[in-house]
């Protein structure tokens, strides 16, 4: 008999394991749906074989096919589905008879229980190169990306019978590939989402586009290419983020812009330590305006109500928790980054 971790516990996995993309490919074989559920006094057990995020502690949720009755323990929470098979690459194994639910497949299962907003940032998330920590904490770090966009949209051609695959899809209309840190999501959402539900609406850009540069840019550089935050590249503009904690070399970052300009880029700098307010996010809406096309402006109080949600589901200014991860990391190895 095997166990399959369901989407809550599995996003809890791939967040508190910096090293779960590489060390867990998906099963390259369709997987059966277990058909039967765990006593609670094994979630203790289970949680510790899979490498999760505060062992022994909290829900375990778990997927089995048909209709098992929900459990009486509040350590365990059973989730069904009429599938009876799992398509391959949609499952990882932990172990020989322990599994959890994929990034794709879990995003899938989200979007049966969550509104449309917080499952785009969860997108942003799974296509991008940062992660949350597995607890509410702020900050994040950096990790290569647990799936793309293609490959989810490739995954629900794959489940039809799943419910939540339509709601999943709409929202992943709205994702992008490529974001590398909460801020950029944040920025991104607030740009480009429809107007009715308080973005710009402006075109969507490239995230971390990379630029080829020519022979003066590589001699400015010391590189042959650089990437741009976000990016425009039929219009020649981009954004760049600017901080001392993702950009800590100056003169590196002005060598950059000084290639870019050379190649006929205009790079707009965004200061993230003052995008946290409204306020300045309007001042990169104005300079964006005056190069990109839309159709409309949202309506002010639902673009600020937007924004502030946005701040909220990316984890901005909550604090550090004590422990990160649950597994031991080489201190310097992961790139991470607390508010």
């Amino acid at each position: 008999m095997h166990v399959l971790i369901s989407h809550n516990s599995a996003l809890e996995l791939f967040r508190s394991n910096p090293q779960f993309p590489s060390r867990t490919p998906g099963i390259c074989d369709p997987l059966a749906v277990p058909t039967h559920s765990i006593h609670p006094r094994t979630i203790g057990t289970l949680r510790e074989r899979a490498g999760m995020f505060r062992t022994g502690a909290g829900s375990l949720h778990i997927l089995v096919a048909g209709r098992i009755s929900k459990s009486h323990s509040p350590d365990l929470v059973i989730h069904n589905t009429a599938m009876n098979l799992l398509p391959a690459g949609l499952v990882r194994q932990l172990e020989h008879d322990l599994y959890a639910c994929g990034p794709e497949l879990c995003y899938a299962q989200m979007a049966y229980r969550h509104p449309e907003l917080p499952l785009i940032v969860l997108g942003y998330e799974l296509c991008g190169s940062y992660s949350h920590f597995a607890l509410p904490i702020s900050g994040f770090y950096r990790r290569q990306p647990l799936t793309s966009r293609s490959r989810i949209e490739m995954s629900l051609d794959m489940l039809t019978q799943m419910r939540g695959v339509q709601p999943a899809r709409r929202a992943l209309h709205h994702v992008l590939d490529g974001s590398a840190s909460p801020m950029e999501t944040v920025i991104a959402c607030a740009l480009t989402l429809p107007t009715e539900v308080g973005g710009q609406g402006f075109a969507k850009p490239l995230l971390n586009h990379e630029v080829v540069l020519d022979d003066v840019g590589r001699r400015l550089t010391g590189t042959g290419t650089c990437r741009i935050d976000a990016a425009w590249p039929d219009l020649r503009f981009g954004l760049e983020y600017d901080s001392d904690m993702y950009h800590p070399d100056p003169a590196k970052d002005r060598r950059r812009r000084e290639a870019l300009a050379h190649q006929g880029w205009n790079i707009y700098t965004v200061d993230t330590a003052q995008i946290r307010r409204y306020s300045e996010l309007e001042k990169t809406i104005a300079l964006v305006d005056g190069m990109v096309s839309r159709k409309k402006r949202p309506d002010p109080a639902t673009a600020r109500r937007l924004f502030s949600t946005l701040m909220k589901l990316t984890r901005a200014n909550l604090g550090l928790e004590p422990a990160l991860f649950s597994v031991p990391v080489v201190r310097g190895a992961i790139p991470y980054y607390v508010n």
